[in-house]
């Protein structure tokens, strides 16, 4: 099986799992809430359409149901049974099933071309983490790819079982030439989505522009957030009104703009930040950038400013993430902790913070007391990074702290 998409899922293992419930971690979930579903939306409709392209050709027809397998040499093999369910599974036991209620579409090109042409209706099943059912209709229609696709079930988000219903309807217009290239992508999301320990109501909307000229060595990436949604928990509720931010990034390099990075301010008149955070309803802060954008260079981060003096960082826009593994402590550490990974999507790197409890009287920096107080309050801190599919891709972190 060929071109598989995956989404990354960020898992911290302790004694128990994580759900985040702070103030700012609640801002970042809600900012990220919405991309973060219609990601494994978009990589379940991908990896579906590979399963029947790939047990299709090994059946020698076209084939719905199934047991499509991947050895220890990377080679498939398919069977006939189950006859209700396609199964994939990997070579770790890993597995997901895919049942289709219809499906439907061009298929005279490759799993390529059907994933741009096509009405399907399936349910998507991983163990623990999914199960999900997405009706997605997709097709060229007047000079652009349109998509349109209800997601509905449950998914496992920071933990807490959310019941999602979401449609994500968005176009793609591209035209390409000699030494250049323009595309633009235009998506919304609107829905609820509701667990046991947060409720959202989802109004976004995102828009990036590319303009490629190698002619001329200018690679341009033009993005725009818009942003009115609520999440709550515990009893209060925070919201997003009015969040529009437009930035443009852009690059000399080829290889870089090949590579998905733009990460030089060109014209810094052209950045601009506006919108509320909402507490209860009530003003709680705005939507600022961290510094005013200079030509030239990485530029500011998108910040939540709000009202009680804390500054939440909600993307890193064209900065890269830091690559190296860095240690802060603070005496609000009091429970294990694990933050939205930011920028998300990103690329070519991403930040995780986490914490681990630690006794917020007994520490003193680069103290004789602090260093015997970490080594009595010592942790087991596993932090690895798993494929939608469940399976373990690296391991960051494996040690006491």
């Amino acid at each position: 099986m060929k071109n598989v998409i995956v989404s990354i899922l960020l898992i911290l293992f302790t004694h128990q799992q994580l759900i985040a419930q702070s103030e700012s971690e609640l801002l970042l979930r809600l900012f990220n809430f919405s991309s973060d579903v219609t990601s494994i939306s978009d990589d379940a409709i991908a990896l579906a359409v590979d399963a029947v392209w790939g047990a299709s050709e090994l059946a020698g027809q076209v084939v719905l149901t199934g047991t499509l397998s991947q050895n220890n040499q990377d080679v498939w093999s398919y069977s006939a049974s189950p006859s209700d369910k396609l199964v994939v599974v990997f070579m770790d036991g890993t597995s997901i099933e895919f049942k289709f209620a219809s499906i439907d579409g061009y298929v005279d090109g490759d799993a390529d071309d059907f994933k741009e042409s096509h009405a399907m209706d399936f349910t998507t099943y991983i163990n623990n983490y999914v199960d999900i059912r997405i009706v997605s209709n997709t097709g060229p229609y007047d000079g652009k790819i349109q998509w349109q696709r209800t997601i509905s079930g449950t998914v496992i988000i920071d933990g807490d079982i959310q019941n999602v219903n979401l449609q994500h309807n968005g176009e793609r217009e591209s035209e390409l030439g000699s030494g250049f290239l323009f595309m633009t992508v235009d998506e919304t999301i609107v829905g609820t989505s509701s667990g046991n320990n947060a409720s959202y109501s989802i109004n976004d909307r995102y828009r990036v522009s590319l303009a490629h000229n190698s002619n001329a060595g200018q690679f341009n990436k033009d993005t725009q957030y818009w942003k009115n949604s609520t999440v709550s928990a515990g009893g209060t509720s925070y919201a997003f009104q009015g969040l529009d931010v437009f930035y443009v990034g852009g690059t000399q390099f080829a290889d870089e703009a090949n590579l998905g990075i733009y990460n030089k301010v060109l014209n810094d008149y052209q950045w601009s930040s506006e919108g509320s955070v909402l507490k209860d309803n009530q003003s709680f802060g705005n939507i600022i950038f961290s510094e005013a954008p200079v030509s030239y260079t990485n530029g500011p981060y998108l910040i939540a400013n709000l009202n009680n003096g804390n500054k939440i960082v909600l993307h890193y826009l064209l900065n890269s993430a830091p690559t190296d593994i860095k240690v802060s402590f603070g005496k609000n550490n009091i429970k294990f902790n694990l933050s939205q990974n930011y920028p998300n999507p990103f690329n070519p790197s991403t930040t995780i913070e986490y914490s681990i409890p630690v006794n917020s009287t007994q520490y003193t920096v680069d103290s004789k007391q602090y260093q015997e107080s970490s080594i009595q309050h010592q942790v087991s801190v596993s932090l690895k990074v798993y494929d939608i599919l469940g399976r373990e891709v690296t391991t960051l972190v494996n040690k006491k702290q």
